[in-house]
């Protein structure tokens, strides 16, 4: 298996519609390029995606892969509590 295909794109709090609240108007080329890039991989059919991000376990000497089904996460600290 080879790398067919890599991509890097921004990742701002707004591009999620409960945080941006309207306001993703204002990255709206963000948000046409994400939509560009995912039809481009989508494009070879990929057996396999990775997805990496910054915020995620990371060390010096290896690639750490989550062993879990899901993730959870919280963008309280970007004006949105996830209602019960």
């Amino acid at each position: 298996m080879s790398i067919v295909y890599a991509m890097c794109v921004p990742h701002p709090p707004l591009i999620i519609p409960e945080v941006g609240k309207g306001e993703q108007q204002g990255i709206q080329k963000t948000i046409d390029s994400y939509e560009a890039v995912m039809k481009k991989a989508a494009s070879f059919q990929p057996e396999l995606v990775i997805i990496t991000s910054p915020h995620a376990t990371t060390y010096l000497d290896y690639l750490h892969i989550s062993p879990g089904s899901h993730a959870e996460g919280n963008f309280g600290q970007f004006r949105h509590q996830r209602s019960k």
